[in-house]
């Protein structure tokens, strides 16, 4: 191994992770958000002008050189500050806790599993932390899975009707499109003849380092999240502000629809659009097909191309296409 971090075992490219390194560095060097974000944006245009150069066309698959400069460009994500693309204001009082729990209105037993959730994620990652932030400040990436866990026993506990689901990428179980990894888990509550999602972990898809959309069309690397299609069409936009408040949402057709399309539309990789010239952000799923991905008796990959799903396995034709 290298001080570059990298093992590149052809040294003619070499120049490519010099260039990519010095774009990390002025990154590193620079206070301005507004020039950080140009100069990611330049990484992503600069590694996907190169990858064809490092694409096996033989044996169409990448070559090892080319998952170095991916691991690298990766760092410039892990070092971007933490700012939203939208407004997050979380509905929460830390000093309002319930003397009883509700039983009877579904708005009220709602909001009690909401706040209660989100006081236990309020002291869990601050008492981790040598910052207190507020909820909304707070980053939870990852915590989708131990939250609906909570939700789940909440549940249980006050005899509440519950289905801890998990959207795989694709709607696919056990899904490799990203190795294994992009799940996200929800809970579905039943209040007499009504369902309701949960999800207390919303804001981690609508932070500004996952949601450019220069970082779609790059080989093996992740695709813009469900934030950025979210905020394209106000009936979207009006779920998202929902959520990211009061933590949950009636659970109608509309609503289903149009939560699960940002999840759709970020299984979605630049050879999509290279190959489709379709450029709208919608998908032609509707509520019921929702519920069958969501049930696992169907999934995307029944009715797109594996090649524009997940991780994208070779470069596009056109490297400066504009998604």
């Amino acid at each position: 191994m290298t001080n570059l971090e990298f093992e590149i075992q052809d040294a003619q490219n070499m120049p490519y992770l010099h260039q990519l390194l010095k774009l990390k560095h002025t990154y590193n060097q620079e206070n301005s958000l507004t020039k950080k974000v140009e100069l990611v944006k330049e990484a992503y245009a600069y590694i996907k002008n190169i990858s064809p150069q490092f694409y096996d066309i033989e044996n169409k698959v990448m070559n090892d050189s080319f998952s170095c400069l991916i691991d690298n460009l990766y760092k410039f994500r892990s070092n971007f500050p933490p700012v939203y693309i939208i407004e997050n204001n979380p509905n929460f009082n830390l000093n309002r806790p319930f003397k009883s729990f509700p039983d009877h209105n579904a708005e009220d037993i709602l909001n009690a599993l909401v706040q209660q959730t989100r006081i236990m994620l309020y002291k869990k990652i601050n008492h981790n932390s040598k910052i207190s932030k507020s909820l909304a400040e707070l980053n939870l990436t990852n915590y989708c899975s131990f939250v609906s866990l909570y939700i789940t026993k909440l549940c249980k506990k006050h005899k509440i009707k519950n289905k801890r689901i998990k959207i795989e990428p694709g709607f696919q179980k056990n899904s490799l499109l990203f190795n294994g990894h992009g799940y996200h888990y929800v809970n579905i509550i039943d209040i007499e003849d009504k369902s309701y999602l949960i999800d207390c972990t919303y804001s981690q898809f609508f932070l500004l380092r996952d949601n450019l959309l220069e970082q779609n069309g790059i080989p093996y690397y992740k695709t813009c999240y469900p934030g950025f299609y979210m905020l394209t069409t106000p009936e979207r936009l009006q779920v998202v502000n929902k959520i990211l408040t009061d933590g949950w949402i009636s659970l109608t057709n509309e609503n289903l629809k149009n939560y699960l399309d940002g999840f759709a539309l970020s299984y979605r990789n630049g050879l999509y659009y290279e190959d489709t010239n379709d450029f709208s952000y919608t998908t032609n799923y509707d509520a019921n097909d929702y519920k069958n991905f969501l049930e696992g008796q169907d999934n995307m990959l029944s009715y797109e191309p594996t090649r524009h799903l997940g991780f994208q396995t070779q470069p596009l034709n056109n490297p400066n296409l504009r998604l």
